[in-house]
Formats: structure tokens, sequence, C-alpha cells
């Protein structure tokens, strides 16, 4: 009987052992997913932030000009995509953050990572370098 009862205290720690493992297991993703939720948030702000900043001083220049940048290639550990037309946004697979361009001249194209933005005439253009 002393042999049995050993057994069953053996399994039943072990049980209790990989609840508990799974138990932090299960926190540390809900947790570490909340931190990239807000990551993407700011970053994609900054990424934002920085490309109208590209456009304010292009909108100071007479005639033709182009700037590169070169913005983070992940916002928040997910792939984006910067699109413009009305307005800017910051695309990841599961959101879209926009911002309303105040511009009289047209903008269009996409790009992510290391962009360029070209001024020709009244446009603007976005593309990859």
């Amino acid at each position: 009987m002393k042999g049995q009862y050993l057994a069953v205290e053996s399994v039943l720690t072990f049980g209790l052992g990989l609840v508990l493992a799974i138990g932090v297991i299960s926190a540390f993703e809900t947790y570490s997913s909340g931190i990239y939720d807000v990551s993407e948030d700011v970053q994609a702000s900054m990424i934002q932030n920085e490309v109208l900043e590209a456009f304010n001083v292009l909108q100071a220049v007479e005639g033709s000009a182009e700037v590169e940048l070169d913005l983070p290639e992940s916002a928040g550990s997910r792939d984006y995509r910067i699109e413009a037309s009305e307005e800017l946004a910051v695309v990841t697979d599961s959101n879209r953050y926009e911002r309303v361009l105040a511009m009289d001249e047209p903008v269009r194209g996409s790009g992510s990572g290391e962009i360029r933005i070209v001024k020709s005439g009244d446009s603007y253009e976005i593309s990859d370098r």
C-alpha cells in the first residue's frame, strides 16, 4: 500500500506542476500580446509623425524635391505599409492607423521601411527606395 501512495503522490505532484506551468505560459502570452499591441500603436504614430514632418519640409521647398526616409522595418513586431491619398495610413495585418493630410496638393503611393517622397510640381508620391 505504501508504494501506491507514493505513486499517487508523484502523479498528483506532476499534474499540479503541469497545470501551474500551463497557467504561467498562458498568462505570459496574454501579457505579451498586449505589449505588442501598445508597441504597434506607439510605433505607428512615430512613423506617421516622421512622414508628416517630411511632407512639411517638402511643402516649404519651391519646385521639385525629394526626401528619403529610413523608417522602422516593423511596427510592434508586425509588418506594415504606408498608404497615402486623402489621409496618411499605417496599415498592419490587423489595424489601420489614419491621419488626415492637410495638404492642397494630391498625394499618392505607398511603401514601407526605406521610402522616398518625391515632390514634382503640384503633387507628391511615396514609393519604396
